[in-house]
């Protein structure tokens, strides 16, 4: 097997290092933090069908929280989850789009090894707030988008 380039695995090393990450320090703080106080609380008003109290945001993001909080409960831990998925989302999406850019492996592994590190990342994908959704989706974007302009 002298000469093969098993590559396939090295995009895996900074998605597990995200997810292994994740779920010691998600609900450290057992209280809202920063703006956890208006996303979790319209979350769950939007997943019960009460008066919205913060309507600035589109919806989208809340709910993906309020899916949280409906399995999990309107804990912490239930409306943070969504944003830890999408936050470990952006890792491949990240690869792959790289990957596509620049055609070379080792590039596209270590610019998803940089995102995994990155302190406003590895944070913003730890609170609930719709930061790290919006990140997502725009990052989601503009990968689709290369993709289509590419085949033209």
């Amino acid at each position: 097997m002298r000469g093969r380039n098993p590559g396939w695995f090295r995009p895996f090393f900074p998605l597990c290092a995200q997810m292994e990450a994740y779920p010691e320090y998600t609900t450290y703080e057992y209280r809202a933090m920063f703006d956890e106080v208006y996303h979790a609380r319209t979350a769950y008003e939007m997943l019960h069908r009460l008066p919205i109290y913060e309507n600035t945001h589109p919806p989208l993001g809340k709910y993906l929280m309020s899916l949280g909080i409906r399995i999990f409960g309107m804990t912490p831990f239930g409306w943070r989850i969504a944003c830890a998925l999408m936050g470990t989302l952006m890792v491949p999406v990240c690869y792959a789009f790289m990957r596509s850019i620049s055609g070379n492996t080792w590039i596209a592994a270590f610019t998803s090894a940089l995102m995994v590190f990155d302190f406003m990342h590895f944070t913003l994908s730890r609170i609930g707030t719709i930061d790290v959704i919006v990140a997502f989706f725009i990052l989601l974007t503009f990968y689709l988008m290369y993709l289509v302009l590419e085949e033209f």
